[in-house]
């Protein structure tokens, strides 16, 4: 079995939903972000490495 790296696991708050009930881009985008910053974490790409 291959080995998982999870890098965000979360939930979506109600304020983060749109009038159509999606969530809203500008959330997304954020958790994205927060997803990307421990996958370089990961790497060993961190604060003090730059």
């Amino acid at each position: 079995m291959a080995k998982v790296l999870e890098t965000f696991r979360g939930g979506v708050f109600p304020w983060e939903i749109d009038i159509m009930g999606h969530m809203n881009v500008r959330y997304y985008t954020s958790k994205h972000d927060e997803a990307t910053l421990q996958f370089f974490g990961a790497l060993g790409l961190t604060v003090a490495y730059f």
